[in-house]
């Protein structure tokens, strides 16, 4: 029976509710030391004055670094779009607020802490440059930018007989993973050795052997768990502060980030402005879609929110632009954040389809039912398979969107408006290039390692089915190692491509494991299948057999054991790469169902159901618990989360869980996930598309239209707080 397909329940879960699983801050090393760091205090300007004397006298005190007697290593991070670089504990220019300028180690934590907090700075301050509205006249485009261009946006205007033009901001927001970035760095004769929390270790070991000047064979990172990241766990400059620390200090060093040292160390989604412009004709047909965007970056490295990747391909219209702006700001660089580009321009897409969709009026369901399409335009390929017109009209009917009133904030339940809204969903279904290793041991026990992660999405259960099913043997046979460079070169746990691509990885080496075995026994003079040619043979269910007479045959471990063999491994890749004539995309709907006390003017999100279609399901209980966390990342943007800067230094204001607001228990509504059956080869040769960033898209606009239909007010700017309401 496959084991792909099952509801299998996490084969790590035991590991880690009984604190088993080791993470990167948890590993034991002989002589480790502790780091702590110092941040700058204003916002801009230049440190003029170092005063470290104080913190070196402490007892336990065995460094101090800063710019001035610190080597100027220059840091670049690889796997982030923002072309992210930056001299380690750089000096004495101040760029943005938290800004790393030293780092102190001790032997115990407390003393490395309270030694940080003596060493004093002096700086000339200058006002910095907070507030996108205030520098919004500076923006400009970026070099390599990928505006969608197609048709004649005033012919388009002259065709459509209703309009609408719209502004949407989105304030900015932080990660927060349950666990905090933390580095344990080691040196052993001029080899380091990283603990990372890491999503990508082949990119930080890159980015660490570019910094001190090593060969990628002498930097060995290692993660095999991760508490959360989606986006913010790439390498950035805390890991290579503590392999300075601990280079310096000639012992391993531990330096884990406090949760206020989370709101400027890793990036953050980019606070944001769009502008959309749409027109349709009288019976709903778009004619025009515009959509400009303008995001802040830092002062030296650039990051552009990708916004309008979607508009160009979610609906069919002839004529359309997109454009995508800059502004510098004194903030740390912006950078990838669950769904990046995807999630925002969905705030504006689909609340001005809701917008126009009224205008001409028409059922918002109805009225991207009118304008769906089976050809991504920007390209002008078909889509290897598009589900989003089932699963707008399943979700429809199952939702009871027929309860909707047509009028807004005419449906009240005592002190509540009730309102219904829907937003289509739509995210890459990237396959990036990986690798992945199975070894058939002696006990009949299957090995499976790769470099790739699991960052708590399930990868460890959906790699062990895979690989079970691969090789046709029970899931209690097989364990699966990840997060380690020596590893096979696994992809990237980003951009919701780590089961289909790793996966393929798997399949492919299972594959070439069964032919190894099949060679192994027929190239044995005394075995049971002698006389017979590998066409005659196959490998299944644990065995070696004859396809014509299956009882004839003999077991993987018999395998190795007639032939003398202590193992037999295979390694495994993704593959050809996709056919370039297909445009490779997931498709959602999200239905959502609001209530808004007409007095305090706060909104409780009451129901929600997503209805997707990503592929092959490889693990239903995985992948609902995937949907169920973009969905509530998707109620934090519309309703809490915003990142709040002091505008006078520059500072995060909001840089704790208390003041940084994120849906808890009774902010999460009933919420309902459904699968349309869905298979697409032409992705991948497991048939799964990635599903980890595919439910935040449209969610927050899904919310905001159920808010309009409650209230009859439009909030074009998030979070929509009562504020904005009363």
């Amino acid at each position: 029976m496959a084991a792909t397909g099952k509801p299998l329940d996490r084969v790590d879960g035991r590991l880690k509710v009984t604190g088993a699983a080791t993470y990167a801050a948890e590993w034991k090393l002989p002589g480790l030391v502790h780091a702590a760091l110092i941040q700058a205090g204003v916002g801009a300007g230049r440190i003029t004055r170092i005063d470290d004397a104080l913190a070196r006298a402490q007892v336990g005190v065995l460094s101090v670094l800063t710019f001035q007697n610190a080597p100027p290593l220059q840091v670049s991070n690889p796997q982030s779009a923002a072309n992210f670089s930056q001299v380690l504990l750089g000096g004495p220019e101040i760029l943005y607020n938290g800004q790393y300028v030293g780092v102190v180690v001790a032997d115990t934590l407390e003393r490395a802490r309270h030694a940080a907090n003596l060493v004093r700075f002096e700086y000339a301050p200058q006002k910095p440059r907070i507030g996108l509205a205030n520098y919004e006249a500076e923006a400009f485009t970026l070099p390599d930018g990928k505006p969608v261009t197609r048709g004649s946006l005033a012919r388009g205007r002259q065709s459509a007989a209703h309009t609408v033009r719209a502004t949407y901001e989105v304030a900015p927001e932080h990660h927060n993973p349950m666990e905090p970035h933390a580095t344990i760095a080691s040196w052993q004769s001029g080899q380091l050795t990283v603990y990372d929390s890491s999503q990508g270790v082949q990119g930080n070991r890159e980015a660490l052997a570019k910094t001190f000047g090593l060969p990628p064979a002498d930097v060995r990172v290692i993660c095999p768990f991760v508490g959360g990241a989606f986006g913010s766990k790439t390498m950035w400059l805390h890991a290579p502060i503590a392999a300075l620390a601990a280079r310096t200090v000639g012992r391993p060093v531990k330096l884990v980030m406090r949760r206020q040292e989370m709101f400027n160390g890793h990036g953050h989604r980019a606070h944001i402005k769009q502008t959309m412009e749409l027109g349709a004709t009288a019976d709903g047909t778009l004619t025009l879609l515009r959509h400009e965007s303008v995001n802040e970056t830092s002062m030296r490295d650039e990051w552009r929110e990708e916004t309008g990747n979607i508009s160009g391909l979610l609906y069919a219209c002839a004529n359309v632009e997109t454009s995508q702006q800059v502004v510098r700001l004194h903030k740390m660089v912006p950078t990838y954040m669950r769904a990046p580009g995807e999630a925002l321009g969905s705030v504006a897409l689909e609340c001005a389809m809701d917008e126009l969709a009224e205008k001409v009026g028409m059922d918002p369901v109805e009225f991207r039912l009118k304008n769906d399409t089976m050809v991504d335009g920007s390209v002008k390929k078909p889509f290897s398979s598009r589900a989003l017109k089932e699963c707008l009209t399943q979700g429809r009917e199952k939702f009871g969107w027929a309860e909707r009133p047509a009028t807004p904030g005419t449906l009240r339940e005592g002190n509540f408006l009730i309102g219904y809204g829907v937003a289509s969903a739509v995210y890459p279904a990237n396959y990036w290039p990986s690798k992945a290793r199975l070894t058939l041991l002696a006990s009949g026990q299957v090995l499976v390692q790769s470099s790739s992660h699991d960052l708590g999405t399930g990868a460890y259960t959906i790699f062990t089915q895979v690989a079970a099913d691969a090789l046709g043997v029970p899931v209690g046979q097989v364990r699966v190692e990840l997060g380690d460079t020596r590893l096979a070169e696994g992809t990237t746990a980003g951009g919701s491509t780590t089961t289909a691509s790793t996966g393929a990885a798997i399949l492919d080496a299972g594959t070439k494991l069964k032919a190894q075995l099949i060679a192994l026994i027929l190239g044995h003079k005394d075995n049971p299948l002698a006389g017979l040619t590998a066409a005659e043979v196959q490998a299944d269910a644990g065995r070696v057999f004859a396809i014509n007479e299956p009882s004839r045959g003999v077991s993987y471990p018999d395998v190795l054991r007639l032939t003398g063999q202590p193992r037999a491994e295979a390694l495994g890749d993704t593959g050809k790469p996709q056919r370039k004539d297909r445009s490779y995309w997931a498709f959602g709907a999200n239905f959502v169902k609001v209530r808004v006390d007409v007095e305090l003017g706060q909104v409780r999100v009451e129901k929600v159901l997503g209805v997707y279609g990503a592929g092959r399901i490889l693990n239903p209980k995985t992948a609902r618990s995937q949907m169920l966390g973009s969905i509530i990342w998707g109620i934090g943007m519309a309703l809490h989360e915003h990142t709040e800067y002091d505008p006078n230094n520059g500072r995060v204001v909001t840089r704790n869980l208390a003041d940084y607001h994120i849906p808890c228990c009774a902010d999460t509504p009933e919420i309902e996930v459904l699968f349309v059956p869905e298979t697409d080869y032409d992705i991948s040769p497991i048939g799964a598309k990635g599903i980890g960033e595919l439910g935040v898209v449209g969610q927050a606009a899904a919310i905001a239209n159920a808010v309009y239909n409650a209230t009859g007010k439009r909030v074009r700017e998030f979070p929509i707080t009562p504020d904005k309401l009363i």
